[in-house]
């Protein structure tokens, strides 16, 4: 009778940390995706005259949604891999870039993300996964193109971790981009949890491995250093989400031995955080701007902004938040063109 009121109070012990484990993870990652009925960022239907092929192709289960620019061109592909939370059209920006320099575009949004399918986005390997799909299903179109990534947060650790697996990739551009699943998840937790974190970590652990296989390990140091292919790595000081001295790629430079990698850091103000890299930091005073007027509209309007209201504010603001660092792009244009 003892033994078995032992062995149940063991096993409630364990039990419980992964059930609350389970839980916390699944309000994050759980959960679909989907696409805002308005943005601030230019997307597709802003601009006239831009030619694009929606296309399918399946990552496990589910059927994912790509979008293929610039058709015409033969300069080489660039695969665009999203942030989590975001889809494909987040970086319609840098598409019009890349394929008014020559590039042919393929950008697809990953599982449970917009327009593709899947309950939930899953988890940070699956950023990996469903690249890995991409570069499958694109070397059965037989495009013959030089392949270059370009990836931002959950698209950037993909963009480098997606090196693990046999595909030719010219060259890799990963900006604001965590190492490591694992350690990516633990920097979260560490930060609302504290120390207790770290007791959680062997049933996330387990949990992961449950959910992802073998390819829960997936890591983007390892998939650098898997061969030669060039890689630059991009990564802000004030990085409020991926800590440049945490999870980043940047802070394990020291592992790194490929000798094709290039790191550059952001230091200057307004330009060195998760979502302006890319951002001239001239741009910042329009910004702050907007953010005084939608907070004053915020509380005209009892905490809710009316959609008419919305519609309007954001487009007045949508040029300027979508402006790239021209020096930036050209620096990222050079990089894949040294490497057709």
């Amino acid at each position: 009778m003892l033994v078995a009121m032992i062995i149940t109070v063991v096993l409630v012990l364990l039990a419980v940390p992964m059930v609350v484990t389970v839980f916390i993870y699944n309000q994050t990652f759980g959960r679909r995706a989907e696409r805002p009925a308005l943005s601030t960022k230019l997307r597709y239907e802003d601009v006239e005259n831009v030619p694009r092929t929606i296309t399918h192709f399946y990552s496990g289960a589910n059927k994912l949604t790509a979008y293929i620019y610039g058709e015409d061109n033969d300069r080489g592909l660039v695969v665009i891999a999203h942030g989590l939370g975001g889809g494909a059209e987040y970086y319609f920006p840098e598409t019009l870039f890349f394929v008014e320099n020559g590039w042919r575009v393929f950008k697809f949004d990953k599982t449970g993300s917009h327009a593709s399918e899947g309950r939930g986005t899953r988890g940070l390997p699956q950023s990996a996964i469903d690249l890995d799909a991409a570069l499958t299903y694109i070397k059965s179109q037989g495009w013959g193109l030089p392949i270059m990534l370009y990836g931002h947060s959950w698209g950037g650790y993909a963009v480098a971790a997606v090196l693990n697996k046999e595909h030719e990739v010219n060259a890799v551009v990963s900006l604001a981009a965590f190492a490591a699943p694992m350690e990516m998840l633990q920097e979260n937790a560490r930060s609302f949890m504290g120390g207790v974190a770290s007791l959680m970590r062997p049933y996330l652990w387990l949990h992961q491995r449950i959910l992802f296989g073998q390819n829960a390990g997936l890591c983007a140091v390892k998939g650098i250093n898997n061969g030669a292919t060039p890689v630059m790595i991009l990564h802000g000081t004030a990085d409020d989400v991926i800590a440049y001295h945490g999870a980043s790629i940047i802070n394990q430079r020291a592992r790194i031995t490929n000798p094709n990698v290039i790191f550059i850091t952001h230091h200057l103000p307004h330009h060195n955080g998760h979502n302006n890299l890319l951002r001239p930091a001239a741009v910042q005073p329009y910004l702050d701007a907007f953010n005084a007027q939608w907070r004053e509209a915020w509380e005209y309007h009892n905490h809710y902004v009316p959609e008419d209201v919305r519609a309007v504010m954001f487009a007045e603001i949508r040029d300027k938040a979508s402006t790239l660092d021209a020096d930036l792009m050209e620096k990222i244009n050079t990089f894949f063109n040294a490497h057709r």
